[in-house]
């Protein structure tokens, strides 16, 4: 089996569990109003899909992997006693693989890039947001750019008090 060019994965426009016009085969395995964790192929490629944050929120991160023929037939099977289970499991199987992560706006994709780099989905989600950030930082306002950083500051301080 040829590797899937990853860059084409995603299209400007589209919807995250859907983000190219040659998806096909949707298996929802999560969904709460939309699609939240689950597959579709492309081209014959299966590839694993997970809304890395809440769905309801404008803004939603989505990370994308390619399955071998294997892990797709294996998968096809699996059954999750909760959705935590199947989180963690998720998880796992985006750690350290090739991975396409997604912004969506409003549940539109509007950005993405390959992330080639190993270790936890969650650095590399940052890593992937901290690129987002300084490509548009040259564009942005100043007073655009205050009302981020007490966004930042928010979530920060939201974190310690619940802490």
């Amino acid at each position: 089996m040829t590797e899937m060019n990853l860059d084409a994965l995603a299209k400007a426009g589209r919807l995250p569990w859907s983000p190219n016009p040659t998806a096909r085969d949707l298996d929802v395995w999560d969904e709460y109003e939309h699609p939240r964790a689950g597959t579709f192929t492309i081209d014959g490629t299966t590839v694993f899909f997970l809304a890395l944050t809440a769905v309801g929120e404008r803004l939603s991160l989505w990370a994308y992997t390619c399955l071998t023929s294997k892990e797709a037939h294996e998968l096809a099977v699996a059954e999750f006693d909760s959705t935590a289970s199947l989180r963690e499991f998720a998880e796992r199987l985006l750690d350290d693989r090739r991975v396409v992560f997604v912004l969506a706006d409003d549940l539109i994709i509007r950005r993405w890039s390959v992330a080639d780099s190993k270790g936890p989905i969650d650095e590399r989600a940052i890593d992937f947001l901290n690129s987002v950030l300084e490509s548009v930082k040259d564009n942005r306002h100043p007073t655009r750019m205050i009302t981020a950083k007490l966004a930042e500051v928010d979530v920060a301080t939201t974190e310690l008090v619940d802490a």
